[in-house]
C-alpha cells in the first residue's frame, strides 16, 4: 500500500542514505519525514516514541520498526525479495552469506573511524571558522586556562602519537599530525560554543546528545581516560541529556583502550540496569576485551546475550573466541556457541579463517568431540564452495590425514552424521581428480563397523574392492580379515550367528542381482567372524561356498581364517592338512599363515612342533614375530622343555629380540595354594 513504508532522517545521512537506496533498488514506494539531526524536532515527542534513543534513523513498515540500518535492509530485502533488483541481497544462500560476511566487516571494521575520519576533514573546518574573532578573544583568557589544565594529558598523547609518526615517517605522520590538530579544534569549538548564547534566543547553546557524541568522541580520539569519560557523561545531564547507548559505547572504546574489563561488565551492567539498552557494538567492545585479558569464561554471559537479544556478533570478535576457546581446551563451550549462533539468522553465516577450521577439527577429533568436528567440517565445506565460485577458481583442498581423523572420530563417537561430512568433504577436497586412497577406505569401513551399518560397511568394501581390487601392486594385507578388515570382522561377530547368517544371505542375494557382487574378501570375514565365537562347521561350510556357490577362488586369508577356525578348536591335524592342502594348490603361505599354524601346536602344548613350524617360516623367507617368540618361549618355559628353550633364545639373537623376563608371569603359574585355612574347623 502506498505510503505504508515510512522513513524518518535527514538524507545527508549515510544511515538514511544507504536505506534509501535500497528501497530505490527493491521499487518499494515510500514516505521520507525529514528529521534534522541538529534542530529540536528531532526530539519531539511523536518522534520519540518511535525512537527513544533519539537516533538518526527510523524505519516503520506497517507494525515494524527498525533503527539499524543494516537490518532495514535485510528486511526490506526479505520481505519484498520478488519486487525491483533480485540479486540485491544474494540468490542463494552462499552469495548471501558473503555479502552477510562484508556487511558485518563494513559495519564494524569501515564505518565507524571512516565517519570519524569525515567528520573531521569535512565538516570541521568549515565549522571552526563560524565563530567571531571578538567572542573567541573575549573567552580566550578561559580557554587557554583549560588548555593549561589538560596540558598535561595532551602533551602525554601527543608525543605517544608523535613517537608512532616518527616512525612511520613522511606523509603519515603529517597526516597523523593533521588530524590531531582537527580533534583538538574540534573540541575548543564545542566548549566555546555551549560557553555562547544563541543569538536568536539569547539564551546559552544547549547540545543535543548527538552534539554531545561528537564531543565525546573527540575525547575519545585524544586519549582521553575512562575515569574523564565518565565524568563527561555525567556533565551531560548538567544540560538536561541523557546518554544514550552511542555514549555508553564510546565510554566502552575508552575502557577497551585501558583495557579495563571490571569497569565495562559494571557499565554494561548498569545499561541494562537504567533501561539503556546495549547494542551490538556494546556487547563486541565487552567481549573483545574480556578475549584479550583471557577471561573466556566471562565472554559467555555476553554472548548468550547478544544471541536471545537478535544481535550480530562481529567476525572479528568470533574468530578471536574460537581461537581462546581453542587454544584453552573449552571445546564444548565453543560447540555450544556454534550451535547458537547457527540457530540466529544474524550469526549463522560467521565462518572462522580457514586456518582455524583445520584447528578446530584437529583438537575436536582429538578430544572425540563429533559435534565441533561436524561443526569444523561444515565450515571447511563453506570455504571450499566459496574457492570455487571465485574467478579463476582457487580449489581448496582438506588434507586427507585430517579425513582419516574425523572418520576415526566417527568410529570411536558412533556418530553417522560426522561420517557422512567426512567423506563428503573428502569427495569435494578431490574435484574428481582421483579416488580416495586405501586408507580412507578403511577408515570408513572402520566407521561404519563401529556404528552397526554392517550393509554400508560392505558396500564400501565393494567400493574399495572395485577401485584398487584389481591392481597388481596393491598389498594384499589391505584386504586381510586379521588386520584391516578386523573392524568388520568384530561387526559381523557382534551378535554371533544371527548376525553372521544375516550378512552371509546379504552376500548370497548380492551375488545373483542385476549388477552382481562376489567377494572373497567379504566371505574371509564371515570365516572368522565363525572361527571368534568357535562355530566351525559355519567356518568350513562357508569356506566351501566360496567355490561351489560364488564360483570363486579362496585366497591365502580364507585358508587362514579356516586355520583359525581349527586351531581354536584344537583341531591340529586338519589345521597341518590344511596348510598341506594350500601349499599342494600353489598358494603362497605368508607370515600370518605360518603364526596361526604356531599357535595351534602351541594350544597342543607342542613347542618341538611349533619351533619346526618357525624353522620352516624362516627358510621361507618370513620373520618370527617376537610376540610369536615370546609365546613359545613361555610354552617351554612351562613344559620344562630346556632344549627347545635354549633354541628360541637363538632365534631371538638372530633377529635382535630383546625377550625380557618372565618372573612374574612363572611367579603366577607357579604359585601354591594352601588348605590350611580350608581344613581349620569354624567356631562353633
Amino acid at each position: 500500500m502506498p505510503g505504508a513504508v515510512k522513513v524518518f532522517g535527514s538524507p545527508s545521512s549515510a544511515e538514511v542514505a544507504r536505506v534509501l537506496a535500497c528501497l530505490f533498488e527493491k521499487d518499494v514506494e515510500f514516505q521520507l519525514i525529514r528529521v534534522d539531526s541538529f534542530r529540536g524536532s528531532k526530539r519531539m515527542p511523536q518522534y520519540l516514541k518511535l525512537q527513544p534513543h533519539g537516533e538518526a534513523l527510523t524505519f516503520e513498515d506497517g507494525n515494524v520498526t527498525l533503527v539499524e540500518s543494516r537490518k532495514i535492509i535485510r528486511h526490506i530485502a526479505d520481505k519484498y525479495k520478488n519486487q525491483g533488483n533480485p540479486d540485491l541481497i544474494g540468490m542463494g544462500a552462499l552469495e548471501r552469506s558473503s555479502i552477510e560476511q562484508w556487511l558485518q566487516t563494513e559495519a564494524q571494521s569501515f564505518d565507524v573511524p571512516s565517519a570519524d575520519v569525515v567528520y573531521s576533514l569535512a565538516y570541521l573546518p568549515a565549522a571552526t571558522t563560524q565563530p567571531n574573532k571578538g567572542a573567541a578573544a573575549a573567552d580566550g583568557g578561559r580557554c587557554e586556562e583549560e588548555k593549561n589544565d589538560d596540558g598535561g594529558r595532551d602533551r602525554q598523547y601527543s608525543s605517544q602519537r608523535q613517537g608512532g609518526a616518527g616512525a612511520g615517517g613522511g606523509r603519515d605522520g603529517q597526516m597523523a599530525a593533521a588530524h590531531r590538530q582537527k580533534v583538538e579544534e574540534m573540541k575548543q569549538l564545542f566548549e566555546f560554543w555551549v560557553r555562547s548564547l544563541d543569538p536568536a534566543s539569547g539564551k546559552p547553546n544547549r547540545p543535543d546528545v548527538d552534539l554531545f557524541n561528537h564531543y565525546l568522541r573527540a575525547q575519545l580520539m585524544s586519549g582521553a581516560l575512562p575515569i574523564e569519560m565518565l565524568d563527561l557523561a555525567e556533565q551531560m545531564r548538567e544540560f538536561e541529556i541523557t546518554p544514550n547507548t552511542a555514549s555508553h559505547n564510546l565510554i566502552l572504546k575508552s575502557m577497551v583502550q585501558a583495557q579495563e574489563a571490571d569497569g565495562a561488565e559494571k557499565l554494561i551492567e548498569r545499561m541494562l540496569q537504567t533501561g539503556t539498552q546495549p547494542d551490538d557494538e556494546s556487547y563486541n567492545l565487552v567481549v573483545n576485551l574480556l578475549i584479550k585479558l583471557n577471561r573466556v569464561d566471562s565472554t559467555l554471559k555476553y554472548l548468550d546475550l547478544m544471541l536471545k537479544s537478535g544481535y550480530t556478533i562481529s567476525s572479528s570478535v568470533f574468530v578471536e573466541y574460537v581461537r581462546a576457546c581453542v587454544r584453552s581446551g573449552r571445546l564444548d563451550t565453543l560447540a555450544s556457541v556454534i550451535e547458537k549462533c547457527k540457530a540466529t539468522d544474524q550469526n549463522k553465516v560467521l565462518c572462522p579463517p580457514w586456518s582455524w577450521c583445520v584447528e578446530i577439527a584437529e583438537a575436536a577429533f582429538e578430544a572425540n568431540n563429533s559435534k565441533l568436528g561436524l561443526f569444523a567440517l561444515e565450515y571447511l565445506a563453506r570455504w571450499i564452495a566459496r574457492s570455487e565460485r571465485v574467478i579463476p577458481p582457487l580449489h581448496l583442498s582438506v588434507d586427507e590425514g585430517l579425513v582419516l581423523s574425523a572418520l576415526s572420530a566417527a568410529g570411536r563417537t558412533c556418530s553417522t552424521d560426522l561420517l557422512n561430512a567426512a567423506w563428503s568433504i573428502l569427495r569435494k577436497s578431490l574435484h574428481q581428480k582421483r579416488a580416495p586412497t586405501p586408507e580412507a577406505y578403511l577408515a570408513k569401513i572402520y566407521a561404519h563397523s563401529s556404528i552397526g551399518h554392517l550393509q554400508r560397511a560392505f558396500g564400501t568394501l565393494r567400493e574399495f574392492e572395485n577401485t584398487y581390487g584389481n591392481f597388481e601392486d596393491i598389498d594384499s594385507e589391505l584386504f586381510s580379515p586379521f588386520t584391516s578388515l578386523r573392524p568388520l570382522v568384530v561387526a559381523c561377530c557382534k551378535d554371533g550367528y544371527t548376525t553372521l547368517d544375516s550378512v552371509y544371505v546379504q552376500l548370497e542375494n548380492l551375488s545373483s542381482a542385476d549388477t552382481p557382487y562376489k567377494s572373497v574378501a567379504a566371505l574371509n570375514c564371515v570365516i572368522l567372524g565363525c572361527a571368534n565365537i568357535w562355530d566351525l562347521e559355519r567356518a568350513y561350510e562357508t569356506f566351501e561356498a566360496i567355490k561351489e556357490k560364488f564360483g570363486l577362488t579362496p585366497d591365502i586369508h580364507s585358508y587362514n581364517a579356516l586355520l583359525h577356525a581349527f586351531g581354536k578348536r584344537k583341531k591340529t591335524e586338519e589345521a597341518c592338512n590344511v596348510f598341506q592342502h594350500l601349499v599342494s594348490l600353489g598358494v603362497k603361505p605368508n607370515a600370518t599363515t605360518y603364526g596361526l599354524l604356531v599357535d595351534t601346536h602351541l594350544v597342543n602344548r607342542d613347542a618341538k612342533a611349533a619351533l619346526a613350524v618357525i624353522a620352516e617360516m624362516v627358510d621361507a623367507g618370513f620373520t618370527p614375530s617376537k610376540e610369536t617368540l615370546k609365546k613359545v618361549r613361555r610354552r617351554c618355559s612351562r613344559e620344562s622343555d630346556f632344549d627347545s628353550d635354549e633354541k628360541v633364545q637363538s632365534l631371538a639373537k638372530q633377529f635382535n629380540y630383546r625377550m625380557g623376563g618372565e618372573n612374574r608371569r612363572e611367579m603366577l603359574f607357579n604359585i601354591e595354594y594352601s588348605a590350611e585355612f580350608a581344613s581349620t574347623p569354624s567356631p562353633s
